[in-house]
């Protein structure tokens, strides 16, 4: 969580948005409590730290079966969007 919090420039006191509630417009966007791993810790210890891998994500979607390992290529798709903004 520090390499991904030193990264964008914010502090554990920041609020951050869900990045997949922005995604898809959602109504109401949730607040980003967890930092998920796009591809697992276990199966790819090596992105472990790799900010690229590191995604923003409210607990209702990190829950989400479909958004956690079927829509892999739609997280990393933002992360790399988020990448070339620093946002």
């Amino acid at each position: 969580k520090r390499i991904f919090l030193k990264y964008y420039g914010l502090s554990e006191y920041d609020t951050i948005m869900c990045w997949y509630c922005e995604h898809i417009r959602a109504k109401e966007i949730g607040v980003a409590v967890d930092i998920h791993h796009v591809d697992s810790k276990s199966k790819s210890p090596h992105l472990v730290n790799e900010i690229s891998n590191m995604f923003a994500i409210c607990r209702k979607h990190h829950e989400d079966y479909k958004v956690i390992f079927r829509d892999k290529e739609t997280l990393k798709n933002i992360v790399k969007e988020k990448m070339k903004h620093g946002k």
